[in-house]
């Protein structure tokens, strides 16, 4: 959520700007003073918050209780924020550590108290309302049952919350770290029908389903594990199946509570995704944790409207046999290569781990313009007969995260004969140690030289130490020398990231 125009419930000194002081000064003076009396600064409250920055506005209404009731009807969203971690350390029942930019943590009951009483108060009307309470599994348990506990305390106030906000709340993001909601917190939250932006935990029971299910406006939807055994599985999504295919929904998330959930196991099974195929309307879907295989995008291939795609590992899942199986049964006829549509007008595909063996099954569309890896395997596979490079020839935009691309990679990203931006994030293309000037000046030529027509090429490295980027900047000069001996107009920029 956007911090500003959100009021944190927390306690501690915050500084205060010149304004605020003027205003807090001005409202505790008399009415005969010559400054601006609390009568008046009431008056012009309502146009001067909008001006005020979020550290100032909750100056003020710390700092003058006579303006409490009018700040807290003015703010738009409520946040109550706790993040517990390993390296904090505990001292008299306060934890103290590392918090968000504009908060400070306090107790952990006296917070929850305070949030619940604050929310009671009349003339209170937020339409954004955030409740986040995470802690990390590595946490001794004294700090985990105490957010635990505050977690608990939060959703056991929720119903009433939710019914007297019903008329008003359109965002509402639930990231609490118990087991799940209270059956009369989730009746509740069936009521807040204007909701647009929803965050919750996967819902374990029909009643919690089918009231996500029922809320006709939402266009957001994001759904994470609730707390508990780390291996729970996210991946039964079967009810979103309800949804109308007229539904608004235009962005759903799929999230693990914590990085150490996602899919790393190369047996983690493949997510289930029949069950958003029907949802035509959506445009962002972000699967995080999730493992994709060709029935997978077989399914998101009929998501019209989906123009950016991501997930954590892409996978052939299909049964291929090994060369040395085929080679014993010449009289088998050799499997047909893998092909797998994507969504029509997708612009953006991002995969934290990518098999080459899958790219190579992608057929994407004209549209795709910016693909991100963050790891590839089988990248000496690439020049073999089954990698066409099809799937990266139209693209203007590709970025490699920590991918170690062989010399295997250069005749397929040659090929780009639309790649404008080439961004390596990580290990580069060379190996080794230290860089060998003669091997890196032909990768180099390699991905520069071009036939006419071909757009410019801005080239992004990771360089390790300065006297690498020396090396390199060397063996850039004497890249341009040679696209100018071979007539090339193709206009190269290279920039190295330290």
């Amino acid at each position: 959520m956007d911090p500003r125009g959100s009021h944190a419930v927390a306690s501690g000194s915050k500084k205060q700007s010149r304004i605020t002081r003027f205003l807090t000064v001005s409202a505790q003076k008399s009415h005969e003073s010559s400054l601006l009396g609390l009568p008046a600064l009431r008056g012009v409250l309502p146009a001067l918050w909008p001006r005020l920055g979020t550290p100032e506005q909750l100056a003020l209404r710390l700092s003058c209780r006579e303006l409490r009731g009018d700040a807290d009807a003015l703010f738009e969203g409520f946040q109550y924020r706790e993040r517990a971690y390993a390296n904090r350390r505990q001292a008299g029942g306060r934890d103290h550590g590392e918090s968000e930019p504009e908060e400070v943590v306090a107790d952990y009951e006296l917070a929850a108290a305070a949030f619940k009483s604050l929310l009671a108060r009349p003339g209170v009307r937020p339409t954004r309302l955030t409740l986040d309470v995470a802690i990390d599994s590595q946490m001794e348990s004294g700090g985990a049952d105490n957010v635990r506990r505050a977690a608990e305390a939060l959703a056991s106030g929720l119903p009433l919350v939710l019914r007297e906000r019903t008329a008003s709340l359109t965002s509402l993001r639930i990231s609490l770290n118990c087991p799940e909601l209270p059956e009369a917190a989730t009746d509740a939250k069936a009521g807040c029908t204007r909701l647009k932006h929803l965050e919750i935990g996967l819902p374990p029971r029909s009643s919690g389903q089918a009231a996500i299910v029922g809320l006709t406006n939402l266009c957001s939807l994001t759904l994470h594990n609730a707390f508990g055994d780390w291996k729970q599985d996210a991946a039964d999504l079967g009810f979103l199946s309800a949804l109308s295919a007229a539904s608004g929904l235009t962005r759903f998330t799929r999230r693990p509570v914590s990085d150490w959930m996602w899919s790393d196991d190369p047996d983690a099974a493949p997510l289930d995704v029949a069950a958003l195929s029907g949802l035509c309307s959506l445009v962002e879907l972000l699967l995080e944790g999730a493992v994709l295989d060709g029935e997978g995008m077989r399914c998101l291939a009929l998501l019209t409207a989906l123009t950016r795609l991501e997930a954590h590992t892409l996978r052939v899942a299909e049964s291929i046999p090994p060369p040395e199986v085929a080679e014993a049964r010449p009289s088998a006829p050799p499997p047909a290569p893998l092909s797998w549509p994507m969504p029509p007008a997708l612009r953006h595909l991002s995969l934290e781990l990518a098999e080459v063996a899958a790219l190579a099954a992608l057929r994407p569309p004209q549209s795709l313009e910016v693909v991100e890896f963050y790891e590839c395997e089988g990248w000496e596979d690439m020049t073999g007969s089954d990698f066409s490079g099809l799937f990266f020839s139209p693209l203007p935009d590709l970025t490699f995260f920590n991918c170690d691309l062989t010399v295997g990679a250069q005749p397929v990203l040659h090929r780009l004969t639309r790649l404008r931006h080439l961004d390596f994030f990580g290990p580069n293309l060379w190996s080794g140690q230290e860089v060998q000037l003669d091997l890196v000046r032909g990768q180099l030529l390699g991905l520069c030289a071009a036939e006419p027509g071909r757009p410019d090429l801005e080239l992004v490295l990771d360089v390790c130490t300065f006297a690498e980027q020396e090396v390199l900047e060397g063996a850039v000069a004497w890249v341009e020398r040679q696209l100018q001996l071979l007539g090339s107009s193709r206009k190269v920029q290279v920039q190295f990231r330290l």
